[in-house]
């Protein structure tokens, strides 16, 4: 017997109506965020950086590479998206990556991409492409502060793992 929820018996309007409204909250959730991420004296609590990564990605259906470029005291310069994939892959130009991070200033940066598909857990190619983009900012001058992967089941950082 299928299982049957409040979503699937209202009417497609209605049911269309409450997820605009449920994207105009997570809208202004990620803007308080921000706000209050870029007024900190530091990025001090690895919790609120990794909901607002959660809620950045939250409801996609494809994979997105962003950066958090921070400035000297660890304070929010910007977030960005980068990079667009499909719903389990995705290319990474670390080029571009630095390029940004010098026209901004930044000291370093936290790397976030997101697991729509899966569980948040560091794959392969998602360690390749870390060591690949820290080499290249290595360079620069520019620090890899941690790695970042949200997905539904919640957020896994490659440094608390020891990965960088």
């Amino acid at each position: 017997m299928p299982i049957v929820t409040n979503a699937d018996r209202m009417p497609r309007t209605a049911h269309l109506a409450t997820k605009q409204a449920e994207d105009r909250t997570i809208e202004k959730a990620i803007a308080i965020l921000a706000t209050r991420l870029s007024h900190r004296d530091t990025l001090s609590t690895p919790d609120a950086v990794h909901q607002f990564l959660r809620l950045q990605a939250a409801g996609l259906n494809h994979e997105v590479f962003a950066v958090m470029f921070l400035d000297p005291q660890r304070r929010l310069i910007a977030y960005e998206p980068m990079f667009r994939g499909t719903l389990t892959e995705m290319s990474v130009y670390p080029r571009e990556i630095v390029r940004r991070a010098l026209e901004l200033g930044a000291h370093a940066l936290i790397l976030h991409h997101n697991h729509p598909a899966g569980p948040c857990t560091p794959t392969p190619q998602d360690l390749t492409a870390t060591h690949l983009i820290r080499a290249a900012l290595g360079l620069v001058g520019v620090q890899v502060e941690d790695h970042v992967i949200t997905s539904e089941d919640g957020a896994a950082s490659m440094a608390d793992q020891g990965l960088l």
